[in-house]
């Protein structure tokens, strides 16, 4: 699965910053794993996290909410 994977997520940030430009609030997580152990955020090589992974986005979800939330 990782071509369509590697195909689709670069359409997904490409969307993501046309919708910013537009005024709307996106959260772009496709890299929320850089630097981390990939083995141990993904249940499989699919896009199924683990417990770790499942926190690691809990936890870049809700900086970036406050963080949309301070600047408006």
């Amino acid at each position: 699965v990782i071509e369509p994977i590697n195909t689709v997520y670069p359409a997904f940030r490409t969307a993501g910053a046309a919708l910013r430009e537009q005024g709307v609030s996106f959260i772009d997580m496709t890299r929320v794993f850089d630097g981390q152990n990939l083995r141990e955020m993904y249940v499989d090589d699919c896009c199924h996290y683990t417990q770790a992974g499942n926190e690691l986005v809990f936890e870049a979800t809700i900086d970036a909410i406050s963080r949309e939330l301070a600047a408006n």
